[in-house]
């Protein structure tokens, strides 16, 4: 074969091998983009799905909180309604009469009494109410109780609605209107964490 032509065939060989690897490699090209455009989607698929499941998270953690703020408003509403309406009651409890009131405080001080020798804290107000056999009909009762019957009047006033405290030696019990209240509200905040800990559905 005539080196012309040998050349000529070797040519035409790597041309057409040239061309087939050129195909191979469109080939090979357009499986790599394919592949690549389908994980893009597959991708996308699962950013949009996470981002929807986050979304969707967030909004119950918003109407969780609204339900739960809700609730704690409406508590909180009651909270102050009982308070007020208790507070009224004491109110109109130091307006009494002198002599209803007194018999009031007489059953307080006898009911809380625990050595029937406290010395009795009275505020000012009530402390002027008193009547000179009010601590003798006290210290009666007392006795009729079991008790010795020495409550004494304390020199000190204090800065309470009404009621009393009654001071012992070791031990001071407030049987005042104010700590009345005061135990009203401690007994409402298990009922608080139970509304806001409780069912949140």
């Amino acid at each position: 074969m005539p080196l012309d032509a040998i050349t000529a065939h070797i040519r035409q060989a790597a041309q057409k091998e040239q061309a087939a690897i050129a195909a191979r490699a469109e080939a090979d090209i357009a499986a790599q983009q394919a592949a690549a455009a389908a994980s893009a989607q597959a991708g996308a698929a699962e950013v949009r799905t996470a981002y929807a499941a986050e979304a969707q998270a967030l909004e119950r953690r918003v109407l969780t909180l609204a339900q739960l703020e809700a609730r704690r408003r409406l508590l909180e509403v009651r909270r102050r309604a009982v308070e007020e309406a208790l507070s009224s009651a004491l109110t109109r409890l130091s307006g009494w009469p002198d002599r209803r009131y007194l018999e009031l405080l007489q059953k307080i001080i006898v009911d809380n009494s625990q050595t029937g020798r406290e010395e009795l804290v009275l505020n000012a107000a009530d402390r002027a109410r008193l009547t000179p056999d009010f601590l003798d009909r006290v210290n009666e009762a007392l006795r009729f109780r079991g008790l010795p019957g020495g409550i004494t009047l304390a020199q000190r006033t204090a800065a309470i609605s009404g009621g009393c405290i009654l001071a012992g030696t070791e031990v001071e019990i407030n049987a005042s209107f104010d700590a009345a209240l005061k135990t009203l509200s401690d007994d409402l905040e298990p009922e608080v964490a139970a509304t806001l800990l409780g069912d949140r559905s």
